[in-house]
This record gives C-alpha cells, sequence and structure tokens, in this order.
C-alpha cells in the first residue's frame, strides 16, 4: 500500500524539487516520504492545503532573518518553517509566545529576534528538565532525534533577554497561569497522542482572541498521532496547512 503511494505521488514532483529531495544524506528516504506526502495531499485528504502567503498575505512586507546553518540540528524545523513562523512574529504585534516543546531553543529564538515588538514581547518555552535529557521513556520512538538534543543552546546563543525557560512534563505542568494570555502558541513537543491532545486543550485556554495556534510535525499521514487528532480537531476549528511544511495553524477570532 505504501509503495503504491509512494509512486502515485512521484508524477507531481518536477525535476528541481527531485534534484534538491536527493541531494543530501538519508536524501532517498526524505524523497520516498515526500511522495507518500504529495499523495494525500493531492487526494486532498486531511487538512486544506494553503500557501503560506495566501494565509498571511501582509508578512510578504515584512523581511526576516534566520540565522543557523541548515547543516545545524534546528529541533527539525526547516529554513522555510524557520522563516514562516519569524514572519508571522514580525507581521503583527505580538507580546506574548508560548512554545511547547524548547529542544535546541532554535524556535524561540528566531521568534525573539524577529519580533515586531521586541521590547515588550516575551516567549516562555517549555521543556523536560535538564536531568530528563537523556530519559527517553516519554518518546521512545524519537529516541535518536531527542539525543541530539541541546536545550535552550540558541537561546543563549543568540538572544540576551526576553525569553523564560520553564522546566517540566507538559502533562503535568501547571498552564492556569496563562490562560487567555497568550497571542502565539506554537505546539512541538511530545507528539504521542496523549500529549498532543493536552497540549492542545491548554494552547487553546492560553490563547487570546485574534491569537494563532501553530503546531509543528503535522505531516498529513493518516496513523500519526498529530495528523489523525488535527484531522479530527477540524471539525470544530478551522484549522489549514502551510503547503511545503508540517506547519498547521489556527487563527482565533477576535470576540
Amino acid at each position: 500500500m505504501k509503495i503504491r503511494k509512494i509512486i502515485s505521488g512521484l508524477k507531481y514532483f518536477d525535476l528541481a524539487t527531485i534534484i534538491l529531495w536527493i541531494s543530501g544524506i538519508d536524501s532517498v528516504k526524505k524523497y520516498l516520504g515526500a511522495c507518500r506526502l504529495e499523495y494525500y495531499n493531492q487526494r486532498k485528504i486531511g487538512l486544506p492545503v494553503r500557501k503560506f502567503w495566501d494565509v498571511f498575505p501582509d508578512c510578504r512586507q515584512h523581511p526576516t532573518s534566520v540565522k543557523v546553518l541548515t547543516e545545524e540540528i534546528t529541533g527539525g524545523l526547516s529554513t522555510r518553517e524557520l522563516v514562516f513562523l519569524s514572519s508571522i512574529v514580525k507581521c503583527y504585534p505580538i507580546k506574548s509566545i508560548f512554545e511547547i516543546g524548547t529542544f535546541d531553543g532554535c524556535a524561540a529564538a528566531h521568534m525573539m529576534f524577529n519580533s515586531q515588538l521586541p521590547d515588550q514581547c516575551h516567549i516562555y518555552t517549555l521543556d523536560l528538565p535538564p536531568e530528563k535529557v537523556q530519559d527517553y521513556s516519554h518518546d521512545p520512538d524519537n529516541k535518536e532525534f531527542l539525543a541530539l538534543r541541546r536545550p535552550g543552546y540558541y537561546i543563549s546563543r543568540y538572544t540576551t533577554s526576553g525569553i523564560t525557560q520553564l522546566f517540566g512534563d507538559s502533562l503535568k505542568f501547571d498552564f492556569s497561569p496563562y490562560f487567555n494570555a497568550v497571542d502565539l502558541v506554537f505546539v512541538d513537543g511530545n507528539h504521542n497522542a496523549p500529549y498532543i491532545q493536552s497540549d492542545t486543550a491548554n494552547a487553546l485556554k492560553m490563547l487570546k482572541a485574534g491569537g494563532f495556534l501553530i503546531w509543528h510535525d503535522y505531516f498529513g499521514i493518516p496513523g500519526e498521532p498529530v495528523t489523525d487528532y488535527l484531522n479530527h480537531l477540524s471539525g470544530s476549528f478551522p484549522i489549514q496547512r502551510i503547503k511545503n511544511t508540517c506547519l498547521a495553524v489556527y487563527h482565533k477570532n477576535e470576540q
């Protein structure tokens, strides 16, 4: 079944895309995974897919800065995803951000130094305590990736203020002080079903009217916890997937 879907997706890629995908380490695996993903996209299975600039047209006028090198570990975010995430913070007067899943702090650092209001914006970013960095029992399927983590590395490297690092298990963390007080929530923590459901529920409670909720690692492939849960949640909330990324976005209307 997977092979048929991969083959079906091949026809949607031009030569430039193929060359891009097969130019690095593990390129064949990445390329075949992309073909499978494109199969689902073309069949319109899952969230509606839209171009970033169609969802956020005003962001074209706000150039952003991406400081990390592409070969560095960036918490799984692609350069394109970093640009889009930074563009939202640059384009809108966002003063409060909560990130679930710090990893190496790449996303938090980029949002901070691209902020439209750097003197007023504050970011809270939550991750496991330092003593739990090498404990993979909470997410054994991602052990190899988690082993690359350098907690808060980019925060200390690129920022001097405006970011508060919080530590704890997001299933047990008390989010109540942040309820109805956050302009943007970025969910990129543990992607197992209990976590993505709990993190999303708390994110929705934290989000202010007019705020943005962004999830990472929406691959659009049925059977993956983030994909399945957001597909289900989209029946109640207008969630969109940003084209050529693993970002899903919900904009809470002003009330």
